[in-house]
């Protein structure tokens, strides 16, 4: 994230809002101003068509609201939350130029842009939420489908193995 901070804008609000929001990479750059409702609490991101063709609303975390409020008092006259530089009437399209200058920045191999997603999803499940939840926050279709960016560590089956321990133990008592 140092890396995309230092970037110039859009780059440097995009990639922290990639992962904030944990959407997919077309999605974060198709937002547009009036998708976005951020009076409500939590404020809410309206998104009329997802990869699937479904509607999606989400919600979003303050730092991404913060963000975004600088973002609306600095704007250009343009619908695109991020938009091209050159023709405000588009939406950014080169983010995987913008994603090589980072990776290289941080010296990162093999990173994908899609990699913030999958760990979005895998940090979130590890702070303790449902996976339903984890769902519903990024926008999975199904259970299944956001299960597989769950990467479960050994630390994370040893806490599962206690926790069924606890409840072994308590009804033996």
């Amino acid at each position: 994230m140092e890396a995309a901070a230092a970037q110039p804008f859009p780059w440097n609000v995009y990639f922290p809002m990639l992962f904030l929001t944990s959407v997919r990479m077309s999605t974060l750059r198709q937002m547009r101003w009036d998708e976005i409702d951020l009076r409500h609490k939590p404020a809410l991101w309206q998104i009329q068509t997802t990869k699937n063709d479904d509607p999606l609303t989400l919600t979003l975390a303050d730092t991404a609201v913060e963000m975004l409020k600088e973002l609306k008092q600095n704007k250009k006259k343009s619908d695109w939350i991020f938009p091209m530089a050159s023709d405000p009437s588009r939406c950014i399209s080169d983010v995987d130029y913008a994603w090589l200058r980072v990776t290289k920045a941080a010296n990162l191999k093999d990173a994908r842009i899609h990699d913030l997603r999958r760990s979005a999803a895998t940090y979130a499940l590890r702070s303790g939420m449902s996976l339903p939840a984890v769902q519903k926050a990024g926008g999975w279709r199904t259970l299944n489908a956001v299960s597989v960016y769950a990467r479960a560590e050994i630390q994370d089956a040893k806490k599962a193995a206690t926790a069924v321990e606890d409840v072994f133990m308590s009804l033996n008592k």
